[in-house]
This record gives C-alpha cells, sequence and structure tokens, in this order.
C-alpha cells in the first residue's frame, strides 16, 4: 500500500536501478508465505539474478562484451544452484575441485571487470537454514575459507602476511576436515546451544542433535560469561562403513559420502534418530571469549584441557618449512579416521590476524589448500 507510492517516487526522480531491487523485494515477500524455504532459496536467487542481468546488458560498453556479462549471470545461476544442493539439500552434484573452479572463473572476472561487482549478488557463504529449527546469531561472524591451489598461489599469501608483520611469521598447518561446521555457546561455563553455520551470520539451532555426540563437552573451565567454540561435526571412516553396510542388509541404498551424511544429520527433527549416526566433533578454534591468548596453538592446547578433541596442528616458520609440510600431507591424510578435503593454513600471533582482519566472507588470515 505504501509500497507502490514510493517505487513511483524512485521512478520520477531518476532511480530505476533503485526500483527494480524494490519491487524485487516486494516481489519476495509475497511470493515468501507459498513456498517452502528450499524453493524460496532458489527462487529468490533466481529473481535477483535476472534483475542483475537486466543492468548488466543495459550498461555494457565495448570494456565488459555482451558474451563476458552472459557468462557471469550464467554462473552466477549454477553457482547459487550448486549453493542450494550443498547448504540446503547436502546432495551436491559435483564435487569440490569443480566448484571452486566455477567460483574462480567468477572471481576473476569480477576482477578483471570491476563494473561487475557493483550489480552482481557478491560472494556468498552458502546457507544451509532450514524453517523447522529455531534461529540464532552467531556471537561472531561465521566466515569461509579462501582457497589456494598451487605452490604461486600459497606463496602469495605468506608474502601478503608477511608484508603485514614485522617479523618473521609463524604458521600453523591443520587438515582441513571434510565435514560440517559447528559452533557451540557456553554461557557460564556451561553448553548453551549449538549452531549450524547457517548463512554466517544466523544458523539453526540444533542443540538437541548435538548433544547426542558422546565426547562433546557440557562444560567447560571458561573465564568468560560467553565462550563460543568452533569445529566440525564429522563421521569416521569405520563409522560410515559401517551404517553403509547396515543399511544395505535393510536393503536400502547406500549413503554417498560421509560429509553430507554428517551435514544431514544435525538437520533431523528425531534426535534419537541422529544419536545412531555415530558424529564426533572435533575443535578449531574459540572465536568468542578467547581473551588473553597470543596464539593459535595457544588456542588448541586449551581446547584440548578442556577434552574437545582437536587438530594436531604443525607450527611452521617461512615459506620452505611451510610448502614441504603441505606436500607430505598426501601421505598424512590417509592416517586420519576422518575425511579430508585439503589443509588449512593459519597465521599463529592473534595480534597478527586482528591486524590483517577479514574481507567479508573470510579472513585474511587462513587459506585452505
Amino acid at each position: 500500500m505504501v509500497i507502490v507510492p514510493i517505487l513511483i517516487v524512485f521512478r520520477r526522480i531518476g532511480a530505476p536501478f533503485l526500483a527494480k531491487y524494490a519491487i524485487c523485494g516486494t516481489k519476495m515477500v509475497m511470493f515468501a508465505v507459498k513456498h517452502t524455504q528450499k524453493e524460496r532459496f532458489a527462487i529468490s536467487w533466481k529473481m535477483l539474478v535476472i534483475v542483475t542481468m537486466e543492468e548488466l546488458l543495459a550498461r555494457t560498453d565495448d570494456a565488459i562484451p555482451r558474451e563476458i556479462c552472459e557468462e557471469f549471470v550464467a554462473l552466477e545461476r549454477e553457482l547459487a544452484d550448486h549453493d542450494r544442493r550443498y547448504y540446503v539439500e547436502t546432495a551436491p552434484l559435483i564435487g569440490d575441485d569443480a566448484y571452486d573452479a566455477l567460483r574462480r572463473r567468477w572471481n576473476d572476472l569480477r576482477i578483471q571487470f570491476p563494473a561487475l561487482a557493483a550489480v552482481s549478488l557478491g560472494a556468498k557463504i552458502g546457507d544451509d537454514c532450514l524453517e523447522k529449527f529455531q534461529k540464532r546469531h552467531h556471537l561472531s561472524p561465521m566466515k569461509s575459507l579462501n582457497n589456494t591451489y598451487n605452490k604461486k598461489e600459497l606463496r602469495e599469501f605468506v608474502d601478503r602476511v608477511e608484508r603485514a608483520s614485522d617479523r618473521a611469521v609463524d604458521f600453523v598447518l591443520e587438515p582441513k576436515i571434510d565435514g560440517a561446521a559447528l559452533s557451540l555457546v557456553f554461557r557460564g561455563g556451561g553448553l548453551a546451544y549449538a549452531l549450524s553455520r547457517g548463512n554466517g551470520e544466523v544458523g539453526d539451532d540444533v542443540t538437541a542433535n548435538v548433544l547426542t555426540i558422546r565426547d562433546l563437552p557440557r562444560n567447560i573451565p571458561c573465564k568468560n560469561e560467553l565462550c563460543e567454540i568452533r569445529g566440525e561435526v564429522y563421521i569416521a571412516r569405520e563409522d560410515f562403513s559401517k551404517i553403509n553396510g547396515e543399511r544395505e542388509l535393510d536393503g536400502f541404498e547406500p549413503f554417498a559420502n560421509a560429509r553430507n551424511l554428517a551435514a544431514g544429520s544435525l538437520k533431523l527433527l528425531d534426535s534419537k534418530m541422529a544419536a545412531g549416526r555415530s558424529l564426533r566433533f572435533l575443535a578449531y578454534e574459540i572465536s568468542a571469549g578467547a581473551d588473553g591468548f597470543v596464539s593459535h596453538m595457544e588456542v588448541l592446547e586449551t581446547l584440548r584441557t578442556w577434552n574437545f578433541p582437536t587438530n594436531e596442528g604443525r607450527l611452521l616458520c617461512g615459506f620452505a618449512n611451510l610448502w614441504d609440510a603441505v606436500e607430505n600431507f598426501a601421505t598424512l591424510r590417509r592416517n586420519y579416521s576422518f575425511d579430508t578435503d585439503g589443509v588449512v593454513v593459519k597465521v599463529n600471533s592473534r595480534d597478527l590476524r586482528n591486524r590483517l582482519g577479514a574481507q567479508a566472507t573470510a579472513p585474511r588470515w587462513a587459506i585452505a589448500y
């Protein structure tokens, strides 16, 4: 009722771009009550991409060929579809390498043609939120990680970090667990609730299912009133094989992989079913309530003393040592009880981390390889 006059004003004062987005937002409100969360995820992306495509083509000039605009929007649609399948349906169609290749091409176009970034949807962290769960805000944003794919790119990351420091930089190398990200919030030392990643700002409250994880501490001696522990929920290879063996004996199709099963198990409505999935948790960060820590290695040691299973982080100084460790990981990964999809390189100093800061969706002090 007030929306129409506002849109007319927008158009009359020469702001068709803003009006189009307002119209898009109005349409999204209208269909919100008629579609499921999964449908809204897909449709809302499509609506925004269509508006973006119109603006993109309207602003195409010699600097941005039409075929580049078409490729860019096609990439956004494809990435949106894969994000939906990965985060909402936990049934991805492509592997991490293929997805990363699409994301890299999309990002390369944004860098090569800056005007694209002004009208694109922007880099997204996928959204795994479902309607059936209560929503809560993370105490601190739950960001993703940038990826690097070769020695040259890893060297560039190390160089950027070292330029921000006045001394030699220590890095911590950890295996990248192929599981589902989880945030645990402790209040007064007791576990208050557990959140899925969600969209990075807001997550689903999956506390009931998380409480079925046997090795998860329910109380910790944290000095702060609120403390947030980040980590990964996973299913060990041995347990996954056992679960699939039992399914096949019962005449059911086996689950595709342990990562999807872990993520899906967190979103079960029946916690008794989740209890039968042998979920495990591995902690890798104290993201809030970590006052007084000077290094990441100190955080990992504290998590161990609080009885959290953690990564055995390797402390390394200098690119040569770091690269040797990365190359050796292919052999070491076979010794883990869980699936991995690479390694994570993190700056050890928390002071340097604060100076490096973060991008919109990822910290500048860590990278995945």
